[in-house]
């Protein structure tokens, strides 16, 4: 003969599967996440170090082109 447990304790061992599975779905999706959200950040911080290279680059360029500029004006004059 089957026994069939009480509704309360078939509700009781869900419960229990429910919450210890919890723990393993959190780890589950929260490490990926967590690379994932470490990644950006990293690669946002390098963004920012490549945008000032870039400005000091435009600028030391800027400077050249005013340097040829004058050199060209005073080749002009002879």
């Amino acid at each position: 003969m089957i026994t069939i447990p009480e509704t309360t304790s078939i509700l009781a061992y869900a419960g229990s599967l429910f919450t210890d599975l919890w723990v393993f779905l959190a780890i589950i999706i929260g490490v990926p996440l967590g690379f994932f959200v470490i990644e950006k950040v990293i690669k946002l911080a390098d963004l920012e170090k490549r945008k000032e290279g870039q400005i000091e680059k435009q600028e030391k360029i800027k400077e050249a082109i005013k340097e040829a500029k004058v050199i060209i004006e005073k080749s002009k004059q002879f």
